[in-house]
């Protein structure tokens, strides 16, 4: 598992534990960075070690939400990969 899937898993879990809640989806709003490591491996050949940047927004106008952009850096730039929104529903 990369770095970036462990995240996503992260932030959905938090998310989740959350349901919705506005003090512990506080707690992953922000910048987070950190090396996006491969596993070596012949099934994934054009797999590359990254340092990567993951922007983590709050949705105010929907709760329960947040907004990730993920970012790799190349050559010092920051590439942009995606933007990713996470939704966690309230309990019925």
């Amino acid at each position: 598992m990369t770095a970036r899937t462990a995240l996503h898993l992260a932030i959905a879990a938090a998310l989740v534990a959350a349901g919705g809640a506005a003090a512990p989806k506080a707690e992953i709003l922000g910048t987070w960075s950190g090396a996006s490591v491969c596993v070596k491996s012949p099934d994934f050949p054009s797999c590359t070690d990254e340092v990567v940047v993951y922007e983590v927004r709050d949705l105010p106008d929907k709760p329960g939400s947040v907004l990730m952009q993920a970012d790799k850096i190349v050559n010092g730039v920051r590439e942009n990969m995606g933007v990713l929104r996470f939704v966690c529903p309230r309990e019925a």
